[in-house]
């Protein structure tokens, strides 16, 4: 399977089940959800560049799913900005966006191959 070099994720959580379980505990949302959207197993071999930002006063979807989600990812090149004071909805912070600028600008290298590879000019 194709892997994308580079993930971004902006407030996002490891499964849609337990940010629902969070916020209504008195219901089995768990049982009751056929699709669970469990971003963890759909991540859990991936290795490119992964870079996540969340607000610690996100009241959508809380700190630790966030942070489940990026502890779940195996890649060594990781990177996770806790915006203090945003919500769900506010702006990435510049910490990140910075982050992302750089990912995008790194230059990428043609892979290994045979024969020569002519890039585009």
């Amino acid at each position: 399977s194709i892997q994308p070099r580079a993930m971004i994720m902006e407030c996002t959580f490891d499964s849609l089940a337990n940010v629902a379980a969070e916020h209504v505990r008195w219901i089995p949302v768990r049982w009751l959800m056929s699709n669970q959207y469990r971003s963890y197993q759909r991540l859990a071999n991936y290795q490119g560049d992964f870079i996540q930002w969340h607000g610690d006063r996100d009241d959508i979807v809380p700190l630790t799913a966030a942070q489940r989600l990026f502890d779940a990812i195996p890649s060594k090149r990781k990177f996770f900005v806790l915006a203090r004071g945003r919500g769900h909805n506010d702006d990435s912070p510049m910490e990140f966006k910075a982050e992302v600028r750089r990912l995008l600008s790194m230059e990428r290298k043609p892979e290994t191959h045979d024969e020569q590879i002519d890039e585009p000019k």
